[in-house]
């Protein structure tokens, strides 16, 4: 004979128990630890020019697994579009050479030139000038001292 308290005891313990795992997940069983999402990207390091930015995500620890946080970090280069060059200040090269001067006595004058070089994206020019003049051959040219001669006869 089949007792059927028993196994309305039983069916009902058992529907119970399905209705915990089902609703709460296995609470003894060990689960297994795992990646979350990627978080939001960093905002770009710089505003203008070539950067960086980042992403990251955390472990999520399984049951039974140490709590310690792990991250995972990833990290790319990034370009404003608006500002891919950051502007940059012009610089002077180096002086020329003199030319010759203007006069062979007299006073007379040289030049020499440079050039602001570099400038990008909106940076300043160079201060100063880019032509430079100096007084060269000061000295007087030499008088004719030679007398004209005249027929003179004899």
């Amino acid at each position: 004979m089949i007792n059927t308290k028993t196994m309305t005891v039983d069916f009902l313990l058992f529907s119970t128990l399905l209705h915990l795992i089902l609703t709460f997940g296995f609470c003894y069983a060990k689960s297994e630890g795992h990646w979350g999402e990627w978080g939001a990207q960093s905002p770009c390091s710089v505003t203008c020019g070539s950067g960086t930015q980042t992403i990251e995500r955390v472990w999520i620890p399984g049951s039974g697994e140490s709590s310690e946080r792990y991250k995972s970090i990833q990290t790319f280069t990034c370009t404003d579009p608006k500002f891919p060059e950051c502007p940059r200040d012009g610089a002077w090269s180096a002086w020329g050479a003199w030319n010759e001067c203007s006069k062979p006595c007299g006073g007379g004058e040289k030049e020499r030139i440079r050039e602001c070089l570099g400038i990008t994206a909106g940076g300043k020019k160079c201060d100063g000038e880019s032509l430079s003049k100096e007084p060269c051959n000061k000295d007087p040219c030499p008088r004719d001292t030679t007398k004209k001669l005249r027929n003179v006869a004899v």
